[in-house]
């Protein structure tokens, strides 16, 4: 049943994203269902607000890394500022107090949002957008999950079983 919830959940964010987003951009219903992997409703808050905290650290690196290359337009610079700004956030994997994956994610966000700049995208707007999509998709999922296990009720219907005995 929860396999259920989570699918026809994400089928609704995909289509939901699809209509709000250019094609070229679906690979972000693929990052946001990530969000619904997760066996526990605090297990998927938790992923929805991780992600949130990492598009807000990628969208900031990104913004660092194009003003600093406004300074000096060549393409060793930028791809010198794409390093430091990856091994930023690699020490922050090591050292950084949220989980790693939170920097992993953050350095997508950031790469993504730098080469769309550099290409064709207005960079103030791809960032607004990426941050509004991922609050509204993330949050907006993870309340739809917790919503419908909640009325269907399926996880008081399985047996819990905590330290080999079940209750």
């Amino acid at each position: 049943m929860g396999a259920a919830i989570r699918a026809t959940v994400l089928l609704g964010l995909s289509f939901w994203l699809y209509t709000v987003m250019q094609p070229s951009d679906m690979m972000m219903a693929v990052i946001a269902a990530m969000v619904l992997v997760f066996p526990t409703r605090r297990a998927v808050f938790a992923e929805a607000r991780q992600r949130v905290r990492a598009t807000f650290i990628g969208s900031a690196l990104a913004a660092v890394v194009l003003a600093l290359f406004t300074l000096s337009t060549h393409l060793p610079i930028l791809l010198g500022l794409i390093f430091l700004g990856g091994l930023w956030l690699g020490q922050k994997m090591l050292y950084g107090a949220q989980p790693s994956m939170v920097y992993q994610y953050a350095f997508s966000v950031a790469l993504a949002l730098i080469a769309g700049a550099l290409s064709t995208q207005d960079a103030a707007y791809a960032t607004f957008t990426r941050i509004v999509l991922t609050l509204t998709g993330a949050f907006a999922a993870a309340f739809a999950v917790a919503l419908l296990d909640a009325l269907t009720g399926w996880r008081e219907a399985v047996p819990q079983t905590r330290r080999g005995v079940t209750t």
